[in-house]
């Protein structure tokens, strides 16, 4: 594995612990759950 990288089952489990801590702050308003998670998202990467 090279420096730097972590393994792929690390990244997946901190993805989903960052989808939860997302939805977790969002309101109840599921129709905005799914766009305001790829705009956070597209701001990160």
């Amino acid at each position: 594995m090279r420096q730097g990288f972590q393994p792929l089952s690390d990244f997946r489990e901190q993805l989903s612990l960052e989808i939860g801590r997302f939805y977790s702050q969002q309101s109840s308003d599921v129709k905005s759950h799914i766009p305001f998670f790829f705009k956070a998202l597209h701001e990160l990467v």
